[in-house]
């Protein structure tokens, strides 16, 4: 009697598929070299044997008189295709053949055989020796490119990453080589455009989709897959465009009986088929999103047609948007794993899956094996569902600390960080060992002060004037650095302002959404958050909230004053459905040089204008800018959250105070009001924080600072500089006599102005 299911792979991606086998009753034979895999508790026979190894799996069934009693063998979420089409070819011929698996596993035979049936791929060259890479690199750059490597037989992303220098590409070449079986590597173009996930399930040549969702890839130059969102956002006709695709794709592969599964990118009104495995799709896809969306359980589905039965799904719509998200945790030695059990009790809250434990070495993602776990969470609209998910991963806390040696990290020091950032600003800005406006007065465009730079120079120099009645005689000997803002804890009262225009302002040899992601993660990994902004470049804005939207809604998106205000509109619902704790204005570019060089009409908003923009929205909202007490009442009125004293750094006009000297009086016209104050301008240690803090602020963003850090050394750089702000900020609370920062709230008396 044939009642066994060999399930290929007992991995937390095939739980389902085996836990499937038993509910439809029948009996699970599960191959794992993993011994201690989840699968090997769940199965009724189970052998620790590589996924790999076809050969030992099939004379194991037949040593075990075994193989006469398995109606079909079946995968999801993992590349081991071929190993189960050999066994089918035994026990269910009329599935995916080990010919077709091999094409859906190989990639050079899958371009391959798809570019001569017409299908549209991307232009590539097989290599086997770095001289046949160095010449496909050339070929394709000199078309103007950009270029890809990865080996031909692995999944995961491993080994895969762009190639922007040929001095590169021997690295790469080495470790996609390490990850290749066959040892032979792919050196092929980088399409651009919108990347699609797609799965199928296919009933004697009938493709029925089972799910379309948005992939999210970031850690450029590699390729990790942080998460998903089921369904797609794409407009019907670009989605088309990839559905289309994907089944000539399928059909030409020869898949009959099966599963699909397809990387499609839609770029100039052409889908690219990245990928087409037959199999259905891991990273929960097939599993947990596409079910928690539809209701319709994909694992019965596939098994019933690897039974030889046709499937029962039909149409469906999509009731829930289903979110999957990976938690990647800042690089070092996981110290601490907190707020696991509360996040699973949030609403929408679907899974939270965690695969570190502590004292696990956490390293830089190369490739989509390198999460620390995931969040899957649904909402009745997409906007919802990316909420839930965000307020999930951010309530997981996975502390880490740099681990002093015996490991694979490598921080960078901070000369080599202010050097490198010399050479990548490319005389925009000049490092100086002071930040005080003097070298770059006039030079905007560029990082500097317009006119005479006197404002820049104003706000640093005002600073200064203020010193610190430092109190040595007290029992305060732990201080906490955290402020609530916006029903977020922050580690320390700073947030980074926004700046924008790195081709314009900023030199132009590191583009604007490397130096976003840079900005925003490492501020995320320093306990604290980034505003984005809005750049006179029309659509640059959207780097911007695509960078909101990676970090989990963790950034707030300052936008121009603009005279057509359903442009306002527009960039604020674009960060709500990013999922943007707030939005903001900054109402002082209503003049601002780069806005009219490039023809953008911004303008001053009057009180009810402002409101209308105000309650446009339910986020709460930053008006930044303030400069006045009576400004600071009419932003109020019009409904601000926070309100953010500024003078654009010293870019709008030369003639203006600094920041901290008008701080004062607008605590003062504002206090009993429930608004929070902010302030930036300036500011270049902890020691400054602490100054406006005791003036009455409740926060202080820096901005130029950071960027340098950020050019200099990325994420690890702008961590590094808040981290010293914020062991600048403890060491002087407890100089201070004070135990948290709402002590510090308009304590003048721990200042002193001198002259």
């Amino acid at each position: 009697m044939k009642e066994y299911i060999v399930c290929i792979g007992g991995g937390l991606l095939q739980v389902k598929l085996i836990e499937e086998v038993s509910k439809m009753g029948y009996k699970s034979i599960v191959f794992d070299m993993d011994s201690s895999c989840p699968g090997s508790k769940i199965a009724d026979l189970f052998f620790p044997i590589s996924t790999r190894d076809y050969e030992n799996i099939i004379r194991t069934l037949k040593e075990k008189e075994l193989i006469d009693k398995v109606l079909t063998a079946i995968t999801v979420g993992t590349d081991m295709s071929y190993t189960v089409a050999k066994i089918n070819e035994i026990v269910a011929p009329f599935l995916v053949s080990p010919e077709v698996a091999e094409k859906t596993t190989n990639k050079f035979l899958m371009r391959k055989t798809l570019k001569e049936n017409g299908i549209n791929v991307p232009e590539f060259f097989l290599c086997t020796s770095l001289n046949e890479a160095e010449e496909a690199f050339r070929n394709l750059k000199s078309k103007g490119k950009r270029v890809v490597i990865k080996p031909v037989d692995n999944m995961g992303a491993r080994g895969v990453r762009e190639i922007t220098k040929e001095e590169e590409l021997k690295d790469a070449f080495v470790e996609a080589m390490n990850y290749s079986l066959s040892k032979k590597i792919l050196i092929e173009e980088f399409i651009e455009g919108e990347e699609l996930s797609i799965d199928a399930i296919v009933y004697k040549g009938d493709i029925i989709i089972t799910g379309v969702a948005d992939r999210i890839i970031e850690y450029p130059p590699y390729f990790v897959e942080t998460g998903h969102i089921m369904p797609t956002n794409l407009p019907n006709d670009k989605v088309e465009l990839a559905l289309n695709e994907f089944k000539m794709a399928i059909k030409k592969l020869g898949i009959q009986n099966g599963a699909a599964k397809g990387d499609v990118k839609v770029s100039n009104d052409k889908a690219y088929i990245g990928e087409i495995a037959s199999r259905l799709s891991g990273g929960f896809m097939s599993t947990h999103t596409f079910p928690y969306s539809t209701g319709i359980n994909l694992m019965r589905n596939i098994l019933l047609i690897h039974l030889g039965k046709e499937p029962e799904v039909g149409k469906y719509e999509y009731k829930y948007t289903a979110v999957e998200r990976a938690i990647i945790p800042y690089k070092g030695i996981v110290k601490s794993i907190e707020g696991v059990e509360e996040a699973k009790k949030l609403e929408g809250v679907k899974d939270v899956i965690i695969k570190v434990k502590v004292g696990d070495e956490i390293l830089e993602p190369k490739n989509n094996l390198d999460k620390a776990g995931n969040i899957i969470a649904i909402g009745k609209t997409r906007e919802e569902a990316i909420r839930n998910v965000n307020r999930a991963i951010t309530t997981v806390k996975i502390r880490t600390e740099t681990p002093q040696n015996g490991t694979k990290i490598i921080l960078p020091k901070e000369e080599e960080i202010l050097q490198t950032a010399r050479v990548r600003f490319n005389k925009a800005c000049y490092v100086c060992k002071e930040c005080n406006g003097e070298a770059c007065r006039g030079r905007v465009p560029g990082i500097g002060g317009i006119g005479t730079g006197e404002t820049f120079v104003e706000n640093v120099r005002a600073l200064k004037k203020y010193k610190l009645n430092l109190r040595y005689i007290h029992d305060v000997v732990e201080v906490d650095t955290r402020i609530n803002f916006l029903g977020l804890t922050l580690e320390m009262p700073v947030v980074v302002s926004p700046i924008t225009g790195t081709q314009t302002n900023l030199g132009g040899l590191v583009n604007e959404l490397e130096y976003i992601r840079s900005v925003m993660k490492g501020a995320i990994y320093s306990g604290t958050i980034a505003m984005v902004g809005d750049s006179a470049t029309p659509q640059k804005y959207r780097l911007g909230i695509r960078g909101i939207f990676e970090n989990f809604g963790l950034g707030i998106g300052i936008y121009k004053p603009r005279k057509n205000e359903e442009e306002i509109l527009k960039r604020i619902r674009e960060a709500e459905e990013a999922g943007a704790i707030a939005v903001g204005m900054d109402i002082d570019g209503a003049a601002f040089i780069t806005m009219k060089m490039k023809n953008q009409d911004v303008e001053p908003k009057s009180l009810e204008k402002l409101r209308n923009i105000i309650s446009s929205t339910k986020l709460p909202f930053v008006v930044k800018g303030v400069m006045t007490k009576d400004d600071a009442i009419l932003a109020y009125k019009a409904g601000a959250k926070v309100i953010m004293v500024s003078n654009h750094g010293g870019r709008v006009n030369d003639s203006m105070p600094a920041t901290i000297d008008v701080l004062p009086e607008i605590v003062e016209a504002l206090r009993g009001k429930n608004v929070i104050i902010g302030i930036d301008g300036g500011f270049r240690s902890g020691n400054d924080v602490i100054k406006a803090l005791c003036m009455g602020a409740d926060f202080v963003g820096i901005g130029r600072p950071v960027a340098i850090y950020a050019f200099g050394g990325g994420v690890d750089g702008v961590k590094m500089y808040l981290e010293e702000i914020k062991s600048e900020i403890k060491d002087t609370m407890k100089l201070l006599g004070a135990r948290t920062t709402r002590e510090l709230k308009n304590k003048k008396d721990c200042l002193r102005k001198v002259s």
